[in-house]
């Protein structure tokens, strides 16, 4: 893991797995692997940005990138992430609608800002599983993947924007 500098900014790539780090991506950074899911990806980037922290190196800036499946969505496009959401929470039985974290002021969606005004936005669900077929019926989302939200729940930990 490694900052990378564009500007004076200095920016902390974040992805999962190392099958999703290419050999063009390689040439450039080398990122903070998270592991896959939720519970991994929260874990490894909550606990690299509070080392960051403590050396007094908090990133301008996270960038979590990795693959996403789509039903929609051209297979191999690039898109950049509007708002995230994460479809495995559901305390409906406490009267907590569906995608909503008990007692956590947040939105069903966190809405992330969007830098590269020529690459589609889309809106990205989160869950610890993988996403198939008819599966996609129940997902209210552009995109599926599991690490972005909780990535974005430790970027906001720590004052990092994601």
């Amino acid at each position: 893991m490694e900052l990378v500098r564009a500007g004076n900014r200095r920016i902390l790539f974040i992805m999962a797995a190392p099958p999703e780090y290419g050999p063009a991506l390689r040439a450039r950074f080398t990122p903070l692997m998270t592991g896959v899911g939720p519970v991994e990806a929260g874990l490894a980037a909550g606990a690299a940005l509070a080392r960051l922290e403590a050396r007094g190196e908090t990133p301008d800036l996270a960038v979590c990138l990795g693959s996403a499946g789509s039903r929609s969505l051209e297979q191999t496009g690039v898109y950049q992430v509007a708002s995230v959401s994460y479809r495995d929470i559901d305390a409906s039985p406490l009267g907590i609608p569906a995608g909503l974290t008990p007692y956590l002021d947040l939105p069903r969606e966190l809405p992330l800002q969007v830098l590269l005004p020529d690459l589609p936005a889309v809106r990205l669900s989160t869950g610890g599983a993988v996403i198939s077929g008819a599966a996609y019926d129940a997902i209210d989302a552009d995109m599926v993947d599991m690490e972005t939200f909780a990535v974005a729940r430790a970027c906001m930990a720590h004052g990092v924007p994601l």
